[in-house]
């Protein structure tokens, strides 16, 4: 018999006797029920394989509002075209990922998102060579941090 047919009957299968490529269908078996009635074969999945990913969708969407209520701030150029790097910083301080680099023109500012509302600054005016730095700079509620 045939690898299909003897899991719609529930008939036990050895993985040897199955079909090169349908192994995979080892995994309906485990997580559903089928049934052969009247020529057809119907597939009753658990209530537990849908709950479990719905569960999981539910997860995914309730940790979403917390990304999206990072702590913002901008970065604002003073006297001259600035190049910032800004980097995101860890609970105690420490540098953990770089969340913007540009350019940023004078009088403009560049809108930063930070998860952790802590942020290293250092820049470079167009005119100079030299980097300055900022360190552990509070990044939220949309203050506005300026560099020369």
């Amino acid at each position: 018999m045939g690898a299909d047919f003897c899991r719609a009957v529930g008939r036990p299968m050895q993985t040897e006797q199955l079909l090169p490529g349908t192994k995979w269908l080892l995994w309906v078996r485990t997580s559903a029920t089928v049934r052969w009635e009247g020529g057809k074969i119907q597939m009753k999945t658990p209530w537990l394989l849908p709950i479990s990913i719905f569960l999981a969708a539910l997860g995914l969407l309730a940790d979403a509002p917390a990304q999206t209520q990072s702590a913002s701030c901008y970065v604002s150029a003073g006297i001259e075209n600035t190049h910032v790097m800004v980097r995101e910083l860890d609970m105690d301080g420490n540098p953990k990922e770089q969340i913007y680099s540009g350019w940023i023109n004078q009088g403009q500012k560049a809108p930063i998102y930070s998860r952790s509302g802590k942020i290293d600054v250092n820049y470079r005016q167009a005119s100079s060579d030299q980097t300055f730095g900022r360190d552990d700079i509070d990044c939220s509620n949309g203050r506005v941090i300026s560099v020369p």
